[in-house]
C-alpha cells in the first residue's frame, strides 16, 4: 500500500471511517469513527449505518442537504455522539482504526437529489472511487466484501488509483 498517498486522502470535517467487523447471513455489523467523537458509533445492519451517517451530517449540517427528507426520523435509530461543533481529532484518528473484516474511508461531499455523493476509499487495497449516488457506495462496499482475498481489485480497472 502506498503509505504517503493513504495519509494525504481526505481532510474533509465529515469524513468517516466505517470499520466493518462482521458479516452474517448477509447484512454487516461494526463501528464508524469521526473527527468529532473519540466513542464510535455501532451498527448492526446497512439500514442502520445509513441512517446513522444521515444523522452525523444533520447534526453537523455538513454537507447541507439539498432535499428534506419527511416520515423518517433516521435520529432515533443510532445513539449518534458529537462532541463538538467542530472537528477535534486529527485525521489520523481515523487513518488508525481498522475494521476485521474491511475498513472504508467515506466523505460525502454533496447531498443533492435526494442521495449522497463522495468519496470512497478501500483502505486494505488502497482501492479509491468517486460515487454519485448512496446506492453506488452500497454497492462498492458489497463488491469489496465479496472479493475472496485482498490481493485482488474487485472494483475493477477504474477504480485502481493508488
Amino acid at each position: 500500500m502506498a503509505k504517503g498517498k493513504y495519509r494525504r486522502w481526505g481532510t474533509a470535517p465529515n469524513q468517516v471511517c466505517v470499520c466493518v467487523d462482521e458479516i452474517k447471513d448477509g447484512e454487516i455489523s461494526g463501528k464508524v469513527y469521526s473527527r468529532y467523537s473519540r466513542t464510535p458509533w455501532e451498527f448492526n445492519s446497512l439500514i442502520e449505518l445509513l441512517g446513522q451517517m444521515e444523522s452525523f451530517y444533520n447534526k453537523i449540517s455538513f454537507p447541507q442537504a439539498a432535499v428534506q427528507i419527511r416520515g423518517i426520523q433516521w435520529q432515533e435509530m443510532g445513539k449518534l455522539q458529537v462532541e463538538a461543533e467542530q472537528p477535534f481529532l486529527e485525521k489520523e484518528f481515523l487513518l488508525e482504526k481498522r475494521g476485521i473484516q474491511a475498513t472504508f474511508l467515506i466523505i460525502v461531499r454533496y447531498r443533492q437529489n435526494a442521495t449522497w455523493q463522495g468519496s470512497f476509499l478501500w483502505v486494505e487495497e488502497n482501492r479509491s472511487l468517486e460515487f454519485k449516488s448512496t446506492l453506488e457506495l452500497l454497492m462498492m462496499m458489497d463488491k469489496s466484501l465479496k472479493a475472496p482475498a485482498f490481493g485482488r481489485n474487485p472494483l475493477g480497472k477504474a477504480g485502481d488509483q493508488g
